[in-house]
């Protein structure tokens, strides 16, 4: 797959970019920008959170997220959950949707 970009901002310096999306390969979109540039800030999110976590917000706020608490647990019960991730451990998901640990982040 080629992935092709152009970058235009009003202000140079204070634009950014944003890529928000579920990430299904290592050679998806938010792979080929981690592999172009050290510069981007990643917040991953997998479904089942794996150990507690601080997560910033906007303006100092942070949500806490337990361990093995769903991103939305009134939406996607925990066990509803781990039968997805049972599925997708097992290879049997045709989205192949598998959590990415990123160490890239900006300076």
């Amino acid at each position: 797959m080629v992935y092709e970009y152009a970058v235009a901002f009003d202000d140079k310096c204070t634009g950014a970019i944003v890529v928000v999306m579920q990430r299904v390969h290592v050679g998806d979109l938010t792979g080929f920008l981690l592999a172009q540039s050290k510069e981007w800030d990643v917040l991953s999110l997998p479904p089942i959170a794996d150990a507690d976590e601080v997560i910033p917000v906007r303006r100092g706020r942070r949500y806490h997220r337990a361990s093995g608490e769903t991103l939305s647990p009134e939406h996607e019960p925990i066990d509803a959950a781990v039968d997805d991730r049972s599925a997708l451990n097992s290879g049997h998901c045709p989205s192949a949707r598998r959590k990415v640990h990123s160490t890239h982040s900006g300076s």
